[in-house]
């Protein structure tokens, strides 16, 4: 009967015995959109959209360059204008240059970028980050905004924002003498050891005389 029971129990599921989900490989292409605002030139404040994906020209961990994409589209006080960017980047350093070439106008201005986390996880969470453009060339236009991920699940959930660790406080324990007490019986106890030394080298060196003798 006892091992009728042992064969008819269920049996326990264990974590060691769930099965394990790979997140796979991140794809060689990750698509963003950034939404910034646009100052510069005689047209004022504009609402600048960016659309683009970008490719590691290298090793992705070490971040020493990339290749990006970019179509984008801005409109506000002035005309609605639309362009494309080729940009190489280096997420390392988080800085980039590279041309931007408005269909609108007909020309293309170099393009300085800046784009960081500034945080862990990200400026406001899941992988966003800050992005600041600035075109010397077209009226030192300058464009700061936040950068989001697309169809990236992970991007910003490796780095938690916290890494403190708070120790629990430490509990008295009973019957243990403060720190100044033991340190006075560790100067006691060297003091009395230093004495039986001088002692026992007066001893030895009064045998020692009496044996010349």
């Amino acid at each position: 009967m006892i091992c009728v029971a042992f064969q008819t129990a269920p049996a326990q599921e264990t974590p060691l015995s769930r099965p394990v989900f790979s997140i796979g490989q991140p794809s060689r292409w990750q698509l963003y959109l950034d939404a910034m605002v646009q100052n510069g030139g005689a047209s004022g404040a504009d609402a600048l959209a960016v659309a683009g994906t970008e490719q590691s020209l290298f090793n992705p961990v070490v971040g020493l360059l990339a290749g990006d994409a970019e179509v984008y589209g801005n409109a506000g006080s002035g005309r609605a204008e639309a362009g494309a960017r080729g940009i190489v980047r280096s997420p390392a350093l988080a800085l980039g240059v590279g041309l931007d070439w408005n269909f609108t106008r007909g020309r293309g201005d170099l393009l300085l970028t800046y784009r960081s986390a500034i945080l862990r996880g990200g400026l406001l969470g899941r992988g966003t980050m800050l992005r600041v453009d600035w075109m010397p060339t077209r009226e030192q236009t300058v464009a700061i905004g936040l950068h989001i991920p697309i169809a990236q699940p992970l991007a910003g959930k490796t780095r938690p924002r916290h890494i403190d660790a708070f120790l629990p406080a430490a509990k008295p324990q009973r019957g243990t003498a403060p720190l100044s007490a033991d340190i006075e019986l560790i100067v006691r106890l060297v003091d009395a050891a230093a004495q039986v030394l001088h002692a026992a080298r007066r001893e030895l060196r009064q045998t020692l005389c009496g044996a010349d003798e």
